[in-house]
């Protein structure tokens, strides 16, 4: 019995001691479990705050590179602006400067037409005494136009100096026998020939002022209303015929040699054609 006891005292003792030790095995797998799944949870909370971070990285990036992109884009629309407002500047600059040098020009060319005018009519005053009003109003009646073209119809009755055959009429007849001629004059000796290299030089200059205005006219648009090209032009056929009729011609003491009388009958109707077609421009007489 004593032996019976001892031994069911021992297995309990055993069984207890089994018992203790799968408890403790028990509580340290329970503990292990337990930082496993510590260890897991922080794991996915260190993954999840990664992806955090990652996600408020990437978020910055978009931010910054968009504020970027509206810098650069408000720099441009600002440097376009500024370069639209000196583009305008400078072209209401030029507008108005280009209105300067205009107002300038129409004054140059009035005062220029005034000083023309006073002394185109004192020219054309000077050489009707001397010589008559027909041949006056030949020399100066291209340059003042629809003033005193009336004067043409006293060609015909002028009546010039006893014995002097009209320039006219020896052009229209120049084979004149000496029944139609009221004196027969003595043959002059022919122009100086100084005088015929400035007559030729001035036929020259005239040529060229008619050719001048020929191209201005040329590109001239009447509906644009600009007329300070072609009255400059204009301007300058005048002063050509006046320095060509007042120092060339009538400063010679002989008739003109064939060549150059018909070269002169030629200009004189080319001027009279620039009257005309500047007449027909609309544009004022400056």
């Amino acid at each position: 019995l004593r032996r019976e006891r001892v031994e069911r005292k021992a297995i309990a003792a055993g069984t207890a001691k089994q018992m203790e030790k799968l408890k403790r095995d028990k509580e340290a797998a329970e503990r292990l479990a337990t930082r496993q799944a510590d260890k897991r949870t922080a794991a996915m909370e260190a993954a999840d705050e990664e992806d955090r971070e990652s996600a408020l990285a990437a978020a910055r990036h978009v931010a910054l590179e968009t504020a970027r992109r509206e810098s650069e884009e408000l720099a441009a629309r600002r440097k376009a602006e500024e370069e639209a407002k000196r583009i305008a500047d400078e072209k209401a600059i030029q507008a108005v400067a280009e209105e300067e040098a205009e107002e300038r020009q129409k004054a140059l060319v009035r005062d220029r037409m005034r000083q023309g005018g006073r002394v185109v009519v004192t020219l054309w005053m000077f050489v009707v005494a001397l010589i008559g009003v027909g041949y006056g109003t030949r020399i100066v009646g291209p340059m003042v136009g629809g003033a005193i073209t009336s004067l043409e119809s006293l060609r015909i009755t002028e009546t010039e100096p006893d014995g002097v055959v009209p320039i006219e009429a020896q052009e229209q007849n120049p084979d004149t026998s000496p029944e139609s001629t009221p004196a027969v004059q003595p043959v002059a000796p022919g122009p100086e020939p100084e005088s015929l290299d400035r007559l030729d030089d001035l036929a020259q200059r005239t040529n060229s002022a008619i050719g001048g205005y020929e191209n201005v006219a040329a590109d001239f648009d009447a509906a644009s209303g600009f007329c300070i090209n072609i009255q400059a032009a204009f301007v300058e056929v005048q002063d050509a015929w006046f320095d060509y009729s007042a120092t060339g011609t009538a400063q010679l003491a002989a008739p003109l040699d064939p060549d150059r009388a018909a070269r002169d009958k030629t200009l004189y109707g080319a001027v009279q054609n620039v009257e005309i077609a500047f007449g027909e421009t609309g544009c004022p007489r400056p």
